[in-house]
């Protein structure tokens, strides 16, 4: 039994912030933060901050504490100064350095009276082990690159060369050049720094067509949406395949329709990004009072289906056709 012989009323504020620290292996450590009410007196305010590590190892014991020191406020709770401002975490059972060592920075607290005192991290420049995920070159050369952890990096830099005389450059090959005496010597230099230029970035190279021949909206299935694009669009010029130009010839006719029959009810795994302007307009639209019929519709495909490729427009099967579509267009 303890022998307390004395009660007294806790004395003092605290605020606590958890993060998470990362050693030399990318290894993260919880840490915990917090800051009580040292002294008060007429011209400034003092509270004590503790770091403790659950994570710490210690060559003995189980020691969690961290680090501690004093942070002063003044008479308007403005931020004046702290002392012992390093954490330090002993490694001594992980292959990583050790005492894993940062510094807290405090400048940014305020020491004014609220309702309920906060202790926030607002940022840090640790972080756990990340993969390269994207990188992209920029006018200055310079490599930037993104990893998974969300830090940024610069990978590299291209540097640029100038000449006395580049008409005199030897070529040896595979678009490369050797200085001679009549060029001089190379005089290196970052882009856009004085006497040089910068890089020229190309648009990237355009994405592969993966359309399937009668999908007007790219969902990769061509079907009665499809047929309904076309519909809305047929006989208008200036248009494209996402409205019903399938054979791209900027006009929305009934050569496109017959590439819809041949393809319809079919599906590919590629697709184009939906239409947006097409989807509202079928969206908005009101059921059509003159749809062809599922019989009619058959009936079109076998007339279709029995014309020949190159049918002349005076052909039998052209006329038909002809006739059968005039029927529904009007």
């Amino acid at each position: 039994m303890l022998p307390f012989r004395s009660v007294q009323d806790a004395v003092g504020e605290s605020a606590v912030a958890d993060f998470l620290a990362y050693d030399t292996a990318g290894i993260p450590l919880a840490m915990r933060l917090t800051t009580v009410l040292e002294s008060t007196s007429a011209t400034s305010t003092v509270y004590r901050w503790f770091a403790d590590c659950s994570d710490a190892s210690p060559a003995s014991g189980a020691e969690i504490s961290v680090g501690t020191g004093l942070i002063t406020f003044d008479s308007r709770g403005r931020y004046v100064s702290y002392t012992n401002s390093t954490v330090s975490i002993p490694r001594g059972d992980v292959a990583a350095v050790s005492p894993l060592e940062f510094d807290l920075d405090f400048s940014r607290l305020s020491g004014r009276s609220s309702d309920n005192s906060r202790l926030v991290v607002s940022r840090q420049d640790g972080s756990g082990m990340g993969t390269l995920t994207s990188f992209s070159p920029g006018e200055d050369g310079l490599f930037r690159g993104v990893f998974s952890s969300g830090i940024n990096r610069i990978l590299g830099q291209v540097r640029l060369a100038r000449f006395d005389d580049v008409d005199a450059l030897e070529s040896v090959g595979e678009n490369l050049f050797t200085p001679t005496v009549e060029s001089g010597p190379p005089i290196t230099g970052s882009p856009r720094t004085a006497g040089f230029g910068h890089i020229e970035l190309s648009p990237p190279d355009p994405p592969e067509q993966t359309d399937v021949a009668g999908d007007a909206n790219g969902d990769g299935v061509v079907d009665i949406i499809d047929f309904k694009i076309w519909d809305i669009c047929k006989f208008t010029r200036g248009t494209d395949w996402t409205l019903g130009d399938f054979n791209n010839d900027n006009v929305t006719d009934v050569r496109d329709f017959m590439i819809w029959n041949a393809h319809k009810f079919t599906s590919m795994p590629a697709a184009a990004p939906v239409h947006a302007a097409v989807l509202k307009e079928i969206t908005a639209s009101e059921p059509s009072e003159s749809q062809l019929s599922t019989s009619e519709l058959l009936d079109l495909s076998e007339v279709i289906a029995a014309a020949p490729t190159s049918a002349q427009e005076d052909s039998p099967s052209q006329q038909a056709v002809d006739r059968l579509l005039a029927t529904y267009w009007m």
